[in-house]
């Protein structure tokens, strides 16, 4: 979920399991980082890019087998 920081306002909730071959993850500890605009949430070896002004859905990557429960991060950019 996104809230906004100043009020606490929900701005949008997704669930993980909700996205393609996502379904491992429902249940499960999610790591969080925003990065530039984007939500990077990853669960069980899935990292799932997020649209942080609405929630969609940008890019996946399935990695099933690499995570068991929460994934950690290590995000690199210029």
């Amino acid at each position: 979920m996104l809230l906004e920081i100043a009020s606490g306002r929900l701005v949008w909730e997704r669930a993980l399991a909700e996205f393609p071959a996502g379904l491992p993850c429902e249940g499960q500890p999610v790591s969080v980082r925003l990065v530039e605009g984007t939500v990077i949430a990853a669960s069980m070896g899935h990292v799932f890019a997020l649209s942080a002004e609405d929630g969609e859905l940008l890019w996946q990557v399935n990695r099933r087998g690499r995570g068991s429960g929460e994934t950690s991060l290590a995000i690199s950019h210029d």
